[in-house]
């Protein structure tokens, strides 16, 4: 049985791979896992590699993309750092990027954290 959590998850994330092609990317892979973690969208910008985390709330104390702290970082970079060693070599750079969902509003991040924290 899927979680209501996941169900949410996967909507925002339709919603978000929807957002980012009308900007004209390219979506690659999505929930692109291993042991380490998980990256919800990998998309090309150009020539650019993006590494795209999304969060969404339906109300509460903290906007959605503070949820992607230090910790939640970290474990993206190691994450993208596997992908980019097995599929991301033709990719000459790389960003990591935050879409939130709040209340019917998108907020998009780009270039939201490096990967020398």
């Amino acid at each position: 049985m899927v979680s209501e959590k996941r169900i949410s998850g996967n909507l925002a994330e339709d919603k978000a791979c929807s957002f980012l092609e009308e900007q004209g990317f390219k979506i690659i892979c999505r929930n692109f896992a291993v042991r380490l973690g998980e990256i919800d969208i990998i998309a090309a910008d150009g020539e650019e590699l993006c590494f795209i985390e999304v969060k969404s709330s339906k109300g509460g104390f903290l906007p959605p993309e503070l949820k992607v702290n230090k910790i939640k970082q970290r474990k993206i970079i190691k994450t993208a750092s596997i992908y980019m060693g097995k599929e991301g070599k033709s990719f000459n750079s790389f960003r990591f990027d935050v879409i939130a969902f709040d209340r019917g509003e998108i907020r998009y991040y780009r270039d939201a954290f490096t990967a020398d924290i």
